[in-house]
Order: C-alpha cells, then sequence, then structure tokens
C-alpha cells in the first residue's frame, strides 16, 4: 500500500534546489559541472531539518486533499501478508504516515477477479478485542474494524498504527477506506514525500525561510516567496475538491423548512 507519487521530486532533489536557491550548492569540476547537494555535515543537516521542518509547517496550514487518499489493504487468511502483524490474520500495520483511524464509508471486497463485498463498521478498540476475544475461531468478510498504537515496537524502531479486523478472514479480502496522513521524516535521497508534485514549490520556498535567518539579507523576500507559493498550491489544491459551484453568477437564497440556505457565486470554493 504505498502513498505518495511518482511524479513529485525526491528528498534528494529538494536538498538540491533548497541548496541552490541559498547559494550553498557546490558545482562540479571538469566535463561534468553540475550542482550538486552540499555534503559538508553542517550545510547539510540544516537542509536536511529545513525541508523535514517546511514539510510538516505546510501540512499543517490547510486542509489539503492529499492529506486524505483513499488507501486498501488486503487481508492475509494466513498472516502472511507484508502489511500482517506477528502473523496474525486480524492485524495490519499501517503506513508509518497514517495518523488516524479509517473515517467515512470503510468497505471490503472479495478478492481480485471475483465481484461482490459490503461494509465495514467502523468501532472502538475495546469492543472489538471484546469480540475477538469471545470468538477467536470465527471466520469469514471483516465486519468491524478499529485502530490503536501497534504493539511489540522496539527501541529505535519507528512507532504506528495497526487496523484490526474481526472477524478472522478466511480469503483475500480487500479493505478499503479513507485515512488521515501526515508527511513523516526524510531520511534517504531516494524517498518521495505524500504530496503531489504542485506542491513541491510551496514546500521548497517555505524550506528555503526555515534555513535563512531573520538577518539574513533578503529574508523578507524569500518569506513574500514562500506566501505566494503556499497561496497557489491552495489554489490548485481547490481544484482537486470538485466544489466549485454551478449556480449563476450571484448569490441566491432557497427558503426551507429549516430556513434560508444562501449559495454563494459561481466559482466559491466550499470549506
Amino acid at each position: 500500500m504505498a502513498i505518495g507519487y511518482d511524479t513529485s521530486l525526491t528528498f534528494g532533489d529538494l536538498k538540491l534546489r533548497v541548496a541552490e536557491a541559498v547559494d550553498v550548492a557546490p558545482q562540479g569540476s571538469g566535463s561534468d559541472n553540475r550542482a550538486t547537494a552540499p555534503t559538508d555535515p553542517n550545510l547539510k543537516d540544516r537542509i536536511e531539518r529545513a525541508i523535514n521542518d517546511a514539510a510538516r509547517q505546510i501540512a499543517g496550514a490547510w486542509r489539503w486533499t492529499w492529506l486524505s487518499p483513499t488507501l486498501s489493504i488486503t487481508l492475509s487468511p494466513d498472516g502472511d501478508g507484508p502489511m500482517s502483524v506477528n502473523e496474525d490474520p486480524t492485524r495490519y500495520r499501517l503506513p508509518a504516515c497514517v495518523n488516524s483511524a479509517p473515517f467515512g464509508r470503510v468497505a471490503w471486497k472479495y478478492p481480485a477477479g471475483t465481484s461482490g463485498g459490503g461494509i465495514v463498521t467502523d468501532t472502538h478498540i475495546d469492543r472489538l478485542v471484546d469480540m475477538t476475544d469471545r470468538s477467536p475461531d470465527f471466520e469469514g468478510p471483516p465486519q468491524y474494524c478499529a485502530v490503536r498504537p501497534i504493539e511489540g515496537v522496539g527501541i529505535g524502531d519507528r512507532p504506528g498504527i495497526e487496523l484490526l479486523v474481526w472477524p478472522k478472514p478466511d480469503q483475500a479480502y480487500v479493505l478499503t477506506s479513507r485515512f488521515r496522513v501526515m508527511p513523516t521524516r526524510m531520511v534517504n535521497d531516494a524517498e518521495r514525500p505524500i504530496w503531489p508534485e504542485w506542491m513541491d514549490d510551496a514546500v521548497i520556498a517555505k524550506a528555503v525561510t526555515n534555513f535563512l535567518r531573520p538577518q539574513d539579507e533578503g529574508y523578507g523576500q524569500y518569506q513574500s516567496n514562500a506566501a505566494a507559493a503556499l497561496s497557489l498550491a491552495k489554489d490548485r489544491d481547490g481544484d482537486m475538491r470538485g466544489k466549485r459551484l454551478t449556480n449563476p453568477d450571484t448569490a441566491r437564497v432557497v427558503a426551507s423548512r429549516s430556513g434560508p440556505i444562501v449559495y454563494p457565486p459561481y466559482g466559491t470554493i466550499l470549506e
């Protein structure tokens, strides 16, 4: 269950662009004189922290559509799937960026190549554990699910969230739902973030202001650039929402039993 976009810049790409923006990217020599991200430990650390901080700050600055993706989880009757926890067919480790229970419609389908399915009820973890304890051998399509902090995380391991289902699956059912996610700290140059490519410029611009100090020359202009890039990203995110109204250019009022309903002018984005 990969989360991310193949078209967004990698962590290494982001580091190079930030380094170029603040003029600390060393240029190669000879025939290959392309700029590279700095290898100086201090500069490298500052740029990496600036980018990861920018990702977290921008993610919290708006209700981005990419923070609520639809994810699919293939259940494993034998507990040997890539997301299975401790070979338990009822436990599945969610990606590290997930930080919520499933919300909205939680559905299941039969394994690929077949048709049919149903709805899963999102319940409290205590209720699900109680059902599992009462009927540990009951099998069938998932009827209930819940999340909890994953158990058995070793020292130094990244904590996470696990999804539990009841009853025990007897087939490789596919569970689909929306989850809330947040960017995790990137470490490796080949890593790609969870945002789409049109967010890259906003993250880079914010990372530049994080790298610089208020007393640095041009700091105010860089802040303005970051604000402008963030505004453009919000506009693009609005296009993804599909909530632009199609009523006439003037607001109209429609009477209802609970009182008047005001429809804003065409092009208004509903939040």
